[in-house]
């Protein structure tokens, strides 16, 4: 396969002259005509979820609390996640008062959402998973179990990665149809987790569909582990698997949450980005759907920058991805910025054939 890359940005997000701030790894989806931006706020006094909103004509928007009607909003300290499921977007969290994974919904007929027109999503059948560790998020995908539209959630349960998941219904509930505290993969191992995070997207390449998980094996090193859903169950429970390569650290490491970005491609299929666990630059990896494997384990800094310009995305905390225009748009906080904490944007325009 091959690859040609350019990147442009390492820019500060910015509204009204305000950057934006989080001491956890950002969400970023997009939904109708926009890209949005959900990130929980460093106020442990104060916690709540907060959102951005973007195109090319409005530029960077809102910065603003997510809320319901301004009455009462998510409380969280944690990274959220996000997910679509039709013409409804998603939003999730976990609660720090219930310590259970909670759900918002908001629709197309505002493009851009306010903030403020975020819905509650009740529960109308079955528990909402109770998070036992003090993990920094939770994964949430869109994929279908049992031939219903659900919405599938990874997270950590003590040492152990496991999921749960739930099945929207028509009157803005949601029922709760599975909740796996230990995921065992199919030799019977079960799913050990290093790392308080894991991210998943749909391997969608060439027609095949499955939530792939991608998470820090247990042990000390470092390493990324992978699961993939088969339809009855998880396989996998390995290391992600490079060729032999100049490009630095041949084995994915990182101390950080990883992020994965689904393409809608033939020849490669996902996206993954991590926080190098011995510094602090961006690292992405190509999985090559023909090889079924994942290739290259690039350094973002060394991709070429637009007009010969040298970027170096760096973050210590992580970053959220996603496809727009055939560009990927990388957000995370920076170390740029005061704390380090403040968010910043960067582009990387691709091209990969076989």
């Amino acid at each position: 396969m091959t690859y040609k890359f350019q990147l442009s940005g390492d820019l500060p997000i910015t509204v009204d002259g305000v950057i934006p701030t989080t001491n956890q790894a950002p969400t970023v989806i997009q939904f109708g005509a926009y890209v949005y931006v959900f990130f929980s706020n460093h106020d442990s006094s104060n916690p709540s979820l907060w959102q951005l909103a973007w195109n090319p004509s409005a530029g960077w928007i809102g910065n603003d609390r997510v809320s319901f009607g301004n009455s009462s909003w998510p409380q969280t300290v944690k990274s959220p996640a996000a997910a679509i499921i039709g013409s409804t977007l998603y939003l999730a969290w976990w609660d720090v008062d219930t310590a259970t994974i909670q759900l918002a919904s908001a629709g197309l007929s505002d493009d851009p959402i306010s903030a403020t027109g975020w819905s509650q999503v009740p529960v109308s059948a079955g528990t909402a998973p109770v998070n036992s560790d003090t993990g920094p998020g939770v994964a949430m995908v869109a994929y279908p179990y049992q031939n219903v539209d659900s919405l599938w959630f990874f997270y950590m349960n003590g040492i152990y990665v496991a999921y749960a998941i739930a099945q929207p219904n028509d009157v803005g509930g949601v029922k709760w149809v599975a909740n796996v505290g230990s995921i065992s993969t199919d030799n019977g191992n079960p799913v050990g987790n290093a790392s308080p995070a894991a991210t998943v997207a749909p391997l969608t390449a060439g027609g095949a569909a499955a939530p792939y998980v991608v998470f820090v094996g247990s042990g000390s090193d470092g390493d990324l582990n992978y699961i993939v859903w088969n339809g009855t169950g998880f396989s996998g429970n390995e290391h992600l698997k490079l060729p032999p390569s100049h490009f630095v650290e041949q084995t994915p490491q990182t101390n950080r949450p990883p992020c994965l970005v689904s393409l809608a491609d033939k020849t490669a299929s996902m996206l993954l980005l991590y926080k190098g666990r011995h510094s602090n630059d961006i690292m992405l990896s190509v999985y090559a759907y023909g090889d079924q494997r994942w290739q290259l384990n690039m350094d973002m800094a060394m991709i070429p920058g637009a007009g010969g310009k040298p970027v170096m995305p760096e973050t210590d905390i992580g970053m959220g991805a996603v496809i727009y225009n055939d560009q990927l748009l990388v957000v995370y906080p920076s170390q740029q910025s005061p704390g380090g904490q403040g968010l910043y944007f960067a582009n990387v325009d691709y091209a990969i054939s076989s």
